[in-house]
């Protein structure tokens, strides 16, 4: 699995990989894959891979990144989330 880092125009870093879904896992389009985007506040969803992502500028992976869309964050297992409420 490739991965890349960016920061995109408004200064945010990005995670970038290729995420390859066991067989029978998805359906559909998602079936060959999906770019996965992650920063500290988002993930997004990009598809399909778009073929030599691996090797694209900065520039190509801000764009995908823009394509992408988002999707919910699932915690990792044997990690408590923690939600702070406003005031305590």
């Amino acid at each position: 699995m490739a991965m890349r880092e960016f920061t995109d125009a408004a200064g945010v870093h990005w995670r970038v990989w290729n995420t390859i879904p066991n067989a029978g896992g998805v359906i559909g389009p998602m079936v060959s894959g999906w770019l996965t985007f992650e920063s500290e506040e988002s993930r997004r969803r990009l598809v399909p891979i778009p073929a030599g992502w691996e090797s694209a500028t900065v520039t190509e992976l801000r764009q995908y990144c823009r394509l992408a869309e988002d999707v919910a964050r699932t915690p990792q297992k044997g990690i408590e989330v923690v939600r702070k409420s406003g005031g305590r």
